[in-house]
């Protein structure tokens, strides 16, 4: 995608305009706000999260591998252009509404900077300044971000078992990656594991703090305004790269990874968890995310043939553990509370 098709997608935002919004309670659309919950959506929300697990958990060495075609931001800025314009087609496609108030607008512009740009910016720049392991390892604060960032919003209330439920998840990734074959070395490429970090603050503060705006708006429009914001502020600082890029010298193994990264772990991934936040929360979605090194761990053992250690089936564990009890405590703040809507 050109930069000038990347920059048709700015106007967007005024062309449909900025006026008040009604929450699309029809039936016909899947991610409409504020629809009732049905016998069996608990399990119907399980299990698209762990598809999206999946699909995150084998993005990982995807990603990494793509970079040997294109240069980070280039591929990123792609990408991301991509989804935005498939999402606001589909928006379209379901005749759904696009405009939002123009109060929410500083909100939604926020959460657009944590979840794509400034997150897209720390994670790629610290991708390539640190190693593998600990990138996995950091990452797996995000969760209790995400539930420090629910409370202090008044958008979960504290539990005691929820915070343990977070911490055995925490405590099961940690030991997966720790006894892994990935190599850590916490400290010696400090530069960029406070960039993974801060990127794990982002994702976590991002979900944390979009649970009003997917009540208000339901998943789809929320995902798309969110895209389209943040791949805008994408284009400067990530032009450059685009520009660089010898595009034509990019095998077919190059485009199915980029394809891979676009539908599936953006526009598929991305909607998936705004569902998930409109129906069972935060701190419920949140800890989803630790179930990414127990895929990992398998696919490295069934692809890479590395057999995982003994201690890793514990982490595995305490995981699963940790998933359950979060899971099957009753949020403290359903996602339908009419005090979610302010």
């Amino acid at each position: 995608m050109t930069s000038d098709e990347s920059a048709r997608m700015i106007p967007l935002m005024p062309a449909y305009g900025l006026k008040p919004s009604v929450p699309d309670n029809s039936p016909q659309s899947a991610f409409s706000a504020r629809r009732p919950a049905s016998p069996g959506s608990g399990l119907r929300v399980d299990l698209l999260l762990l598809s999206v697990i999946l699909i995150w958990g084998m993005h990982f060495p995807i990603l990494k591998s793509m970079y040997a075609y294109f240069e980070p931001f280039a591929f990123t800025l792609l990408r991301f252009s991509i989804a935005s314009s498939i999402l606001v087609f589909i928006l379209k496609l379901r005749g759904l509404p696009l405009g939002v108030d123009r109060a929410d607008l500083p909100a939604l512009t926020g959460l657009a900077v944590l979840s794509n740009t400034l997150y897209q910016v720390l994670f790629n720049t610290g991708l390539v300044h640190t190693k593998a392991g600990n990138a996995a390892l950091l990452g797996a604060a995000a969760p209790i971000f995400a539930y420090l960032t629910g409370i202090l919003l008044k958008r979960e209330w504290y539990r005691h078992r929820v915070l343990v439920g977070i911490l055995l998840s925490i405590a099961g990734a940690s030991v997966i990656v720790l006894f892994g074959a990935q190599e850590i070395a916490l400290g010696a490429n400090w530069r960029g594991d406070v960039m993974i970090l801060a990127s794990a603050l982002c994702w976590g503060g991002y979900t944390g703090a979009a649970a009003r705006m997917v009540i208000k708006y339901g998943a789809l429009r929320l995902t798309v305004w969110i895209m389209v914001i943040g791949t805008a502020l994408m284009i400067p600082p990530f032009l450059p790269a685009m520009l660089h890029q010898n595009w034509l010298a990019v095998p077919l193994v190059g485009w199915l990874g980029l394809s891979y990264s676009t539908f599936l772990s953006i526009v598929y991934c991305y909607l998936i968890w705004s569902f998930a936040l409109q129906h069972i929360g935060v701190s419920r979605t949140a800890v989803y995310s630790n179930l990414t090194p127990i895929v990992a761990m398998l696919g490295g053992w069934l692809i890479l043939g590395e057999r995982p250690a003994l201690a890793q089936f514990a982490g595995v564990v305490l995981i699963l553990g940790g998933v359950y009890i979060v899971r099957s405590k009753k949020s403290a703040y359903s996602p339908m509370d009419p005090r979610l809507k302010g």
